[in-house]
């Protein structure tokens, strides 16, 4: 093949992989932040696991991106080693052109609290009511999310409870089914220490409730919990 005919088809494999918002969306996301789980793009872009995965392969069909495989997700980076002059100046083109777009800044926004690491330990407040269930939690420490996606940890059922959006509250891929439940944030329980305390016991009670005894319709957790 003649070296023209070489560029044209490289130039090709770019112009279709850049006519899509999402990719685009990938590729600023791994400008800022250097190097992306798969499961982190997932749960930015808030598609399907097959869905981002095909951006993916057109992305790194055009030689945009490059993938290595740690455990049993694939981590992802721009291509910038080892590639002709076309890919680093697609690639500075793209980012010159739309860094200051809004929907780039929410991205960065959404990646900083996918990143971001869990508290050190349990609500002393937590600690305190569900110690009156039985339950004690002061040894507990909470876990990263994607820790556990990246340690392969699969789950039947999975129930979130971010109050604020369920669009913030992250995706577990290749579960069976998500539950959303928006209870009250005990971290933001306000008043007295009595008051907080009263209200964060408030909360478990709900949680409580909506566990073992669901409305009609609904999923019943209650034999899962008593197995």
């Amino acid at each position: 093949m003649a070296k023209y005919e070489v560029y044209i088809f490289e130039f090709m494999n770019i112009t279709k992989a850049l006519a899509d918002e999402n990719r685009v969306r990938i590729l600023m996301a791994l400008n800022r932040r250097e190097e992306l789980c798969v499961c982190q793009l997932i749960d930015m872009l808030k598609l399907a696991p097959s869905t981002v995965s095909k951006h993916l392969f057109i992305l790194r069909n055009a030689r945009l991106v490059n993938g290595r495989k740690e455990a049993r997700w694939m981590y992802y980076r721009l291509n910038t080693d080892g590639v002709s002059s076309i890919v680093p100046s697609a690639l500075e083109w793209v980012i010159r052109s739309v860094d200051e777009d809004p929907s780039i800044h929410q991205d960065d926004e959404r990646l900083s609290e996918i990143l971001s690491e869990p508290a050190e330990k349990v609500n002393p407040l937590v600690v305190e009511v569900m110690k009156e269930e039985g339950l004690g939690l002061s040894e507990k420490k909470p876990q990263s999310v994607f820790e556990l996606i990246k340690a392969g940890k699969l789950y039947d059922h999975v129930i979130t409870v971010c109050y604020d959006s369920e669009s913030r509250c992250p995706i577990f891929p290749g579960i069976t089914k998500r539950w959303h439940w928006p209870f009250s944030d005990s971290a933001k329980a306000e008043g007295s220490q009595e008051e907080k305390v009263a209200k964060v016991r408030e909360i478990r009670n709900q949680i409580k409730d909506w566990l073992l005894k669901p409305g009609e319709g609904t999923f019943s957790f209650k034999a899962l919990i008593e197995k």
